[in-house]
């Protein structure tokens, strides 16, 4: 993560002045101090909907550091954050944790999931669907925007493909608080694509860098006010290898405060682990030396989604 430019103070600014409220841009002015306390290092796992993320400082030496982890079996999501004076765990449900309600920081998030929603099937689904050739690069690219196709989300997206058919950026437009209209509150940059061997099937292209731009306005129009950015790079990306079961077991230690947000008791002290919060094989500690894995299964690829509604426009537009 990287702090708030300089540059982009007074757009900030100007934009909650704009609103009325021009003491909210404070809040949106992210320091140095904050941005290094967020940066962080991962290696993530995917099987079917299980996942697993371990995450570590920028400093930290892998092999030795004890890693926060957030482990989800498809049932509960569990997590464990081992610092030196405190450990601490929970236990939610999916509901509880947002499981499916937060857009998370992953490969598959970048190029085929919205909150869990395969953009395959928001592209397939959703309402105003366009799609439009435009220049990207200098070439022939298309600009695709639709609404996500659940009626409680107001999420619409733009999407712009190179041409080669490549994700090369996503806008996030929805409407939240204050907002008199729907405005673009995310914009994601996909770059550096790499053809990824996939054991069981064709090879799949995937971005090894990701810019995300988290933006609070435009002022003046057309100038985005961005307040922090996320540079993201997939140093190392497995598809479809063996991932046993048991990684998405994740087991809270005895010694740790744990937050129970399934039978609803709240902060349970050390040693007050209700045996429905604790899995059943998950006894031992796996340490996993892949920076990720991923167990594609029946994936739909998204610009082979847009093509396809592309065509089906085209053709209702053709009939008499």
């Amino acid at each position: 993560m990287t702090p708030t430019r300089p540059e982009m103070i007074p757009v900030i600014q100007e934009v909650w002045r704009s609103r009325g409220a021009p003491g909210e841009a404070g809040h949106f002015i992210i320091s140095e101090g904050f941005a290094k306390s967020n940066s962080y290092k991962a290696r993530w796992w995917r099987k079917g909907e299980k996942e697993r993320i371990e995450t570590f400082r920028p400093e930290d030496d892998e092999r030795s550091a004890q890693p926060a982890i957030k482990a989800f079996d498809g049932q509960f999501v569990r997590t464990v954050d081992q610092n030196p004076d405190k450990t601490i765990g929970s236990v939610r449900s999916v509901e509880g944790a947002g499981w499916n309600a937060v857009n998370r920081t992953h490969p598959f998030s970048f190029t085929h999931y919205y909150q869990n929603t395969p953009y395959s099937e928001i592209v397939e689904r959703g309402a105003g669907f366009t799609a439009t050739d435009v220049d990207v690069g200098g070439k022939s690219g298309t600009r695709v925007f639709v609404h996500h196709p659940r009626e409680d989300y107001r999420t619409r997206f733009v999407l712009l493909f190179d041409s080669n058919s490549q994700l090369v950026e996503r806008r996030l437009i929805t409407k939240l608080g204050r907002d008199k209209d729907f405005r673009v509150y995310e914009i994601h940059h996909f770059s550096d694509y790499a053809v990824i061997d996939n054991p069981t099937g064709d090879p799949v292209r995937m971005p090894m860098r990701v810019k995300q731009r988290s933006v609070c306005g435009e002022h003046p129009p057309g100038t985005f006010a961005e307040y922090w950015t996320e540079d993201v790079n997939v140093t190392r990306l497995v598809l479809n290898g063996d991932i046993p079961d048991k990684t998405f077991d994740l087991s809270i230690p005895a010694k740790a405060e744990t937050y129970d947000g399934v039978g609803g008791h709240g902060w349970l002290a050390p040693g007050e682990q209700p045996g429905y919060l604790l899995p059943e094989d998950a006894k031992a500690k796996t340490r996993w030396l892949t920076w990720v894995g991923v167990a594609l299964g029946a994936l739909v690829i998204l610009a082979g989604a847009v093509y396809a509604r592309k065509r089906a426009g085209r053709a209702e537009a053709t009939q008499v």
